[in-house]
């Protein structure tokens, strides 16, 4: 795939356009998925290896859970559990699930919010996280908009002294000529 620097590719998870930088381009160059950040890769990668709905319906049934059951459960073996670990942690920080330690095991179980939900409404939660995820991306604009008016009235002030300047400066003038005028008018 003949990419360059400056292209925009999109997030292989959730589509946002990404534009390649001098990193990015051997991975672009060779092909392989990119991510606009490392929650897209986690989540890319965990649902790839679990259904969510079906972790979260296996979470349900069981209450609590350790993350090795899990992955027993799913057919999770060698690396892809290390995948499994990140994806739970990224479950974990849109409020899915809670993770806690036993020991050396993480306990899994569902936060209570989700208790009662069903699986649509689980869906829809998911989708409403994602909307306020974006929205706390975009940037806060309210600084800037702040220094543009302050530019703004600093620049108004200036013109009108200016204005006034030659305000003054005309009416001086005209008084000059009214004068003039009456002097060759005697």
């Amino acid at each position: 795939m003949k990419v360059k620097e400056g292209d925009v590719v999109r997030c292989a998870y959730c589509k946002r356009p990404i534009v390649i930088n001098q990193k990015l381009l051997p991975i672009a160059r060779r092909g392989s998925n990119l991510f606009c950040s490392t929650e897209c890769e986690d989540l890319y990668h965990g649902e790839r290896l679990v259904n969510w709905k079906e972790l979260i319906k296996y979470i349900s049934e069981c209450g609590r859970c350790y993350q090795q059951d899990i992955a027993r459960r799913f057919g999770i073996e060698g690396g892809y559990r290390i995948r499994l670990s990140k994806y739970l942690k990224v479950l974990e920080r849109k409020g899915i699930i809670y993770i806690f330690k036993n020991g050396e095991q993480n306990i899994i179980e569902l936060r209570e919010v989700m208790r009662v939900m069903s699986v649509d409404d689980i869906k829809n939660f998911e989708e409403l996280v994602k909307k306020v995820e974006e929205i706390s991306q975009k940037k806060d604009y309210t600084k800037e908009i702040e220094e543009l008016r302050t530019e703004i009235t600093n620049i108004k002030e200036y013109i009108d002294k200016e204005i006034s300047t030659i305000n003054r400066k005309l009416n001086i003038l005209k008084a000059a000529v009214e004068r003039l005028v009456e002097a060759f008018t005697k």
